[in-house]
């Protein structure tokens, strides 16, 4: 009984990552210049117009940089006042005075909603169970599902590394990532920053921290 119970439950645990994951694929190029790059300290900038949504991406995935790899990062809000209007000069100069070399960019140029029709089901379970008194009584349980639609947000996106010596882009990337029900456009863009930090970690130009054992 136990063991049935245990199988049960990993199949469903496993299910529910199935039905969770975003299918997401990655295009990327390196411009043969910049092969040998490695980035010192990074600007995050997510370009979208939520600015809340772009400030909770920035700040996550400069922390997630400065944690796990051997590269310093920081966020473009963190620099960049919404309040202020900035010249090409202006911008120069914040990044010269905090070190910048490199300029990881990432927005969103598509997006849609992939509606899926549930087709309906029925199913019906019966008991019967024996009287007290005597006979037998039949009882059936009827549950119906599906018969609605279910939306999942697509999206396409361009990330890009600058290089900000020269201005000019070491690498892009062109990202395509569908979710399920269960996923919405914030989380489409968390799984994009992933591939592209995989893939710039593939392309060497940011390396993970080698984390020692204290035993």
């Amino acid at each position: 009984m136990y063991v049935k119970k245990y199988y049960k439950l990993i199949y469903f645990f496993i299910i529910l990552t199935l039905t969770n994951c975003a299918t997401t694929k990655i295009i990327s190029q390196t411009d043969p210049s910049f092969i040998d790059k490695k980035c010192n300290k990074i600007l995050i900038f997510i370009n979208t117009k939520d600015y809340e949504l772009q400030s909770k991406l920035e700040e996550k995935y400069s922390n997630i940089l400065n944690s796990r790899y051997n590269v310093k990062a920081i966020a473009s809000s963190e620099l960049f006042l919404m309040t202020r209007n900035y010249t090409t000069e202006d911008i120069d100069k914040i990044l010269k005075e905090n070190k910048i070399d490199s300029i990881l960019t990432l927005g969103m140029y598509d997006a849609s909603i992939k509606e899926t029709y549930i087709p309906e089901r029925t199913t019906r379970k019966g008991t019967i169970n024996e009287n007290p008194w005597g006979g037998y009584t039949y009882t059936e349980k009827t549950t119906k599902y599906g018969g609605y639609y279910i939306s999942a947000p697509i999206g396409k996106f361009e990330a890009k590394l600058i290089d900000v010596s020269t201005g000019r882009t070491a690498w892009v990337g062109i990202i395509q990532s569908e979710g399920t029900e269960f996923h919405d456009f914030e989380d489409l863009f968390e799984v994009s920053l992933d591939k592209t930090l995989n893939k710039l970690e593939e392309e060497g130009f940011i390396t993970k921290k080698v984390i020692h054992s204290k035993y």
